[in-house]
């Protein structure tokens, strides 16, 4: 019942200690800001080089938290399927080892979610990359904290504030940290993605909801995970955050030294 990694060795280091030291370094980088209540935040999933800084800023700054559970949605990029998919087993395996998973309070979400909405599919998790390379940070930053993963694929509003409330009614909001896992425009110049990931800030700072769906569609921002935000930004919105900061900002260029195609990163926290 082990969850073996599917993408060490290709978007982060496969061996142990190349993986401590990588993570240690891009923690050793950030100052600590002031402390809060943190209840949500947002990391990017892509390589280390290219993310790694951005993720490790959204997380660290937990670094003095403790939460019962940590609850990691993401998008399904190769795997199409309507609804959420959790991961029906024990532990989920990195090079640092395995950390968790909160099945008791897992199986309860799915239970307490209408139309079968989030259920176990397996094939969501074969070759997906969105929860696995957060996983490391956590197990640095928070060792013995259990997490519940879930994948979102295509989804509907009903989907949406499905999970949401589940989740709500399950999970104590002061015990509870959520992490969207997303990163934002994909594959434009540097100029257009800013200005298409800036926009995003924008909305996300003052928790617009309606206007990331609709300019998603538009087409004027672009986050892969979408889903996995709108989700968090209702739960966030129940339990009452009102906080929203943005810590950084990059894109891939920024490594590459190529302007001309890019993927932007964002790490926030809400509390």
């Amino acid at each position: 019942m082990i969850q073996q990694s599917h993408f060490a060795g290709l978007f982060y280091p496969s061996k142990p200690d190349d993986l401590e030291k990588e993570i240690s370094l891009l923690l050793s980088r950030l100052k600590q800001r002031p402390e809060f209540e943190i209840k949500g935040v947002i990391a990017p999933h892509a390589g280390y080089q290219y993310s790694g800084s951005v993720t490790a800023e959204s997380l660290f700054q937990t670094k003095n938290k403790t939460y019962e559970t940590v609850i990691i949605i993401g998008p399904s990029h190769r795997y199409s399927f309507k609804g959420a998919s959790c991961l029906d087993k024990k532990v989920y395996q990195t090079p640092l080892g395995t950390i968790a998973i909160n099945q008791e309070k897992q199986q309860a979400i799915i239970a307490g979610a209408d139309n079968k909405t989030i259920f176990y599919e397996p094939k969501a998790y074969e070759n997906e990359h969105s929860i696995e390379v957060i996983l490391p940070f956590l197990q640095t930053l928070h060792p013995a904290t259990p997490i519940i993963p879930i994948i979102m694929g295509q989804y509907t509003n009903t989907i949406v504030q499905s999970l949401a409330m589940s989740i709500i009614q399950q999970c104590d909001p002061c015990k509870t940290l959520i992490i969207t896992s997303t990163d934002f425009s994909h594959f434009f110049s540097a100029q257009e993605a800013q200005k298409k990931d800036f926009r995003a800030i924008e909305l996300i700072k003052k928790m617009s909801i309606n206007l990331l769906q609709q300019e998603q569609e538009e087409e004027t921002i672009q986050l892969c995970g979408l889903g996995p935000l709108l989700v968090m930004l209702t739960i966030l919105d129940k339990w009452g955050v009102k906080n929203i900061e943005h810590l950084s900002y990059s894109h891939s260029g920024m490594v590459t030294g190529d302007d001309s195609s890019v993927v932007g990163y964002n790490s926030f926290r809400f509390y």
